[in-house]
């Protein structure tokens, strides 16, 4: 069933998909793989089941992934402006704090910088 991927026949012979979930959407989707049973014993019968059913499973890690992109999204993001601030404002206490522990070592051109 090469051309089916993750098309299974269990021991009793019920055909049904089985996909494996991405590593990344383990955790949304609380599971390592999705099965659906296609309720038929008849490989006539399961192949456009396949169709179909491999359909809804792609779809559901579609779904997922897409959850995570607009979390992803949602969450706060910093403006360069504020990310400029941030590292200036570390810098200079910083800088600050270097020229109270060695006044004479540090250079002049800390100076020049602070402009």
């Amino acid at each position: 069933m090469r051309n089916f991927p993750g098309l299974v026949r269990r021991n009793t012979g019920v055909y049904y998909v089985r996909m494996r979930v991405p590593q990344d959407l383990i955790a949304v989707l609380k599971r390592r793989e999705l099965k659906q049973s296609l309720h038929t014993t008849d490989l006539r019968e399961a192949r456009p089941a396949y169709q179909r059913v491999f359909a809804e499973l792609l779809r559901s890690i579609n779904e997922a992934r897409d959850r995570i992109g607009k979390s992803r999204a949602s969450a706060n993001l910093v403006s360069k402006e504020e990310l400029e601030r941030a590292v200036r404002d570390w810098f200079f206490a910083l800088r600050f704090r270097s020229s109270e522990i060695c006044p004479r070592r540090c250079p002049s051109a800390w100076s020049s910088l602070h402009d």
